[in-house]
């Protein structure tokens, strides 16, 4: 390794992340020429209107909904994701965001329910989908 960064002849790694002639993984974490892809993963916040209305059209009190699930899937492959449940409150109030940390790359569909205090989940909101590169 060079202190100053400079390409090396040789193919080494340098100081500074750059590419270097043998194609290796920099420090940097950026992709090299070896063609492969390496992405970060990325946290993704997922935010919701509190609902109001029973899917009945009779009304939703605040104080008779219970959590919310989230659930999310790779794009095409429904009825095989994740499930997140949460409480409906936390020490900020009332509960209308959830970090999802970790994700990885792709195409994502993310549909959120509500729970009512008897245990009843709502119909799941629409599908919204989320592309990570």
């Amino acid at each position: 390794n060079d202190d100053d960064g400079s390409n090396d002849d040789d193919g080494s790694n340098d100081d500074d992340g750059s590419n270097d002639d043998d194609g290796s993984n920099d420090d940097d974490g950026s992709n090299d020429d070896d063609g492969t892809d390496e992405s970060t993963p990325v946290n993704v916040e997922v935010s919701w209107i509190w609902p109001t209305q029973r899917e009945d059209g009779s009304p939703l009190l605040t104080a008779n909904v219970d959590g919310f699930e989230i659930y999310y899937y790779a794009s095409g492959q429904s009825g095989a994701g994740t499930s997140i449940s949460l409480d409906s409150t936390d020490n900020n109030g009332l509960v209308t965001t959830h970090v999802i940390e970790e994700m990885e790359s792709g195409s994502y569909e993310f549909a959120v329910a509500a729970i009512d205090i008897e245990g009843n989940v709502g119909a799941f909101s629409d599908a919204v989908t989320l592309v990570i590169p």
